[in-house]
Parts: structure tokens; C-alpha cells; sequence
């Protein structure tokens, strides 16, 4: 008798679920909404309506101005050499000899020139370039 029922009530589900599947599917697809044009604002003297809330107006604050800063020219000597000095040729001979991959002429050429000028504000960039780190004299050497 249970089975029964519960076959009968199975039979009334797929009966309703078909009917609502052919239902939808008979009507008519929703026209599209035409699209609403933008209102233009109220001019700046005019109410608003009751139980119209207003839209708060946001404003983007300006960014900080930037100080103009020049930009850094290529390849200007420190202000302690004179342009044309044997110092700021060695070191662009340095600088040319480490572009073209010549390495080993390169170092060479870098521990005669922190031989020659010890105090040269290009020291740190050839130390650096070629990695030659000169270390002072050992005693008994």
C-alpha cells in the first residue's frame, strides 16, 4: 500500500515538473529594456524632492607636484677630476676594456690604477667593475 502511494506521488511530481518545464519554454522571451538615458543635474538652485536622498559628491584630492629635478648627465666626471686627466682616462680605458669583455686586461689595468691613484673617487666603481680589492702590504712578505 506504502508503495503505492509513494508511486503515486512520484507520478504527480514528474506530471508538474513537465508541465512547468512546457510552460516556460512556451512563453515569449522579456522584450530588452531600451537603455535609459543619463539624466543632467539639477541646476545648483534647485530642491530637491521629498524623500529624495542626494548622492554625496566625491572628490579625488590633487597628488603632491613633484620638484623638477634635472635629470643626472652620462658619464660625468666626480667634481674633483679634471676632464681630460690621466685618472678619468684610466678609468673610461677600464670602463671600455670590461664593455668589450676583455677581462683580464681589464683587472690588469685596474691594479695599476689603484696602485697609482689610492684616494680616486673611481676606486669604489673599478673595485667594483673588475673585482679587484688591493689589501695593504703584508709585514715580512
Amino acid at each position: 500500500m506504502r508503495l503505492g502511494r509513494l508511486a503515486l506521488l512520484a507520478g504527480f511530481v514528474a506530471v508538474l515538473a513537465v508541465t512547468a518545464l512546457v510552460w516556460a519554454r512556451s512563453r515569449p522571451a522579456p522584450a530588452p529594456e531600451p537603455p535609459v538615458p543619463a539624466a543632467a543635474p539639477p541646476p545648483a538652485g534647485a530642491a530637491q524632492p521629498a524623500g529624495v536622498a542626494r548622492r554625496p559628491v566625491v572628490v579625488q584630492p590633487a597628488p603632491f607636484p613633484r620638484a623638477p629635478t634635472a635629470p643626472a648627465p652620462a658619464n660625468m666626471p666626480p667634481p674633483n677630476v679634471t676632464p681630460g686627466s690621466p685618472e678619468l682616462v684610466a678609468a673610461d680605458r677600464i670602463d671600455a676594456l670590461v664593455q668589450a669583455g676583455d677581462i683580464g686586461r681589464a683587472r690588469d689595468a685596474a691594479e695599476e690604477f689603484l696602485r697609482r691613484y689610492p684616494s680616486s673617487s673611481y676606486c669604489q666603481h673599478i673595485e667594483t667593475l673588475t673585482g679587484i680589492h688591493p689589501r695593504p702590504a703584508v709585514p715580512g712578505e
